[in-house]
């Protein structure tokens, strides 16, 4: 859901929907989400990171190391049989499936 298709109040009005309709209960959704407020001080500080200027190459570069990506090439051969479905694109799964270089 873009968080930038109207204002916050809009935005919470039907995330709190889309909860309801993932099954979870209204008492829930209360419990979590009443009084939840805009920030814009919280939201300035946000943008302000230098990670979110970064290409997925850059940030990866600097974030993930040989061995992490060794680690992951062996659990993803280890657990290929599982059927999982990745909330991101292919290349990026890719990305991390290649084997680093000797």
């Amino acid at each position: 859901m873009p968080c930038g298709s109207g204002g916050f109040e809009g935005w919470l009005e039907a995330f709190k929907r889309e909860a309801a309709a993932q099954g979870i209960s209204a008492r829930s959704i209360a419990s979590a989400l009443n009084g939840v407020s805009y920030d814009p001080g919280i939201v300035s500080r946000d943008h302000a990171q230098g990670v979110f200027r970064q290409s997925f190459e850059q940030l990866a570069g600097r974030m993930v190391s040989a061995e992490r990506l060794q680690k992951g090439a062996g659990l993803l051969r280890r657990h290929a049989a599982t059927r999982i479905t990745l909330p991101v694109p292919n290349a990026v799964a890719e990305i991390a499936c290649r084997p680093s270089p000797a």
